[in-house]
C-alpha cells in the first residue's frame, strides 16, 4: 500500500489554530520556502473546514494574536534552553500559557466544540 504524502488527524479547533500559529511564527522567524508552504497549506486546510468568514474572524482576533505571541515567546524560551540560560520551569510556564491561549480561542469562537487536548499535572478547565 502506498502511503499518502500527508495525513489529517482530528484535533480540536484550538489545537488547529495553534498549529497554524506555529507555522506563522516559523515563517516570520525564518522565511524559507518550506515555512511558507507549510503555513499556506495549513491555512488553506483549516479555512476549508471552518469556512472563510469564521477563519478570518479568528485570524483577526486578539485571541489568535495572543496565541501567536505565546508561540513566539515559547520559541525564544526553547532557544534559550538550548544553552541552559533559562530554567525548565520557565519553558514549562510558556507551554502552559500557550495551552491557555488555545483554550481561550476555542471557547470564544467554537464554544460548542469538544475540547480534546488535556494537560497533565495542571488544573484543567
Amino acid at each position: 500500500m502506498e502511503l499518502p504524502a500527508k495525513i489529517t488527524i482530528p484535533v480540536d479547533y484550538g489545537y488547529a489554530f495553534d498549529f497554524l500559529s506555529i507555522y506563522e511564527v516559523k515563517l516570520n522567524k525564518v522565511g524559507t520556502p518550506v515555512n511558507a508552504k507549510n503555513f499556506t497549506e495549513a491555512n488553506h486546510h483549516i479555512k476549508e473546514q471552518v469556512g472563510e468568514r469564521k477563519f478570518f474572524e479568528v485570524l483577526d482576533s486578539p485571541e489568535y494574536q495572543e496565541l501567536v505571541d505565546a508561540n513566539r515567546e515559547l520559541f525564544d524560551l526553547v532557544d534559550a534552553a538550548k544553552t541552559d540560560s533559562v530554567k525548565a520551569s520557565q519553558v514549562d510556564a510558556g507551554v502552559y500559557k500557550r495551552f491557555l491561549c488555545k483554550r481561550k480561542l476555542q471557547e470564544r469562537f467554537f464554544p460548542e466544540a469538544e475540547k480534546v487536548e488535556q494537560k497533565i499535572g495542571y488544573d484543567n478547565k
